[in-house]
């Protein structure tokens, strides 16, 4: 009976733990009006300019909301490590600390120099990261 009562728990932890995630992703999809097409686009051709300025701004809306980003552009390296699954640490890290130095004076700004510098390093990273 215990162990049944120790797993529930477990259960229910790991529940919570990844629920904010999900209110995060559905909190910003309604702020910014990003579509499932927009995502589409990123992850298969070239966004069109608009379509690139709302996944930029999903993304600073997600930061922000994790508590990765400020509204002023400070960019917590650490933070953005802890949210990254342990699958995808050894190659996500890496490209992290090489894009943490990038800055802009607003959060969109950080995002858009942060996202440049991603794709720079590693193509197909964006894509391993459950963020859309």
């Amino acid at each position: 009976m215990n162990k049944l009562v120790l797993i529930g728990i477990l259960c229910v932890c790991v529940a919570t733990a990844l629920k904010p995630r999900a209110d995060t992703k559905a909190k910003c999809y309604a702020q910014t009006g990003l579509a499932v097409d927009d995502v589409k686009a990123m992850k298969t051709s070239t966004p069109k300019p608009e379509q690139q300025k709302l996944i930029v701004e999903y993304l600073a809306c997600f930061m922000q909301d994790r508590a990765m980003l400020t509204a002023d552009g400070v960019f917590n390296a650490d933070a953005c490590k802890k949210e990254i699954r342990p699958e995808n640490s050894a190659a996500a890290n890496p490209v992290i600390d090489a894009c943490a130095g990038k800055r802009g004076s607003t959060a969109v700004e950080t995002t858009t120099k942060l996202l440049k510098c991603l794709k720079e390093k590693d193509t197909k990273l964006l894509e391993k990261l459950d963020l859309f």
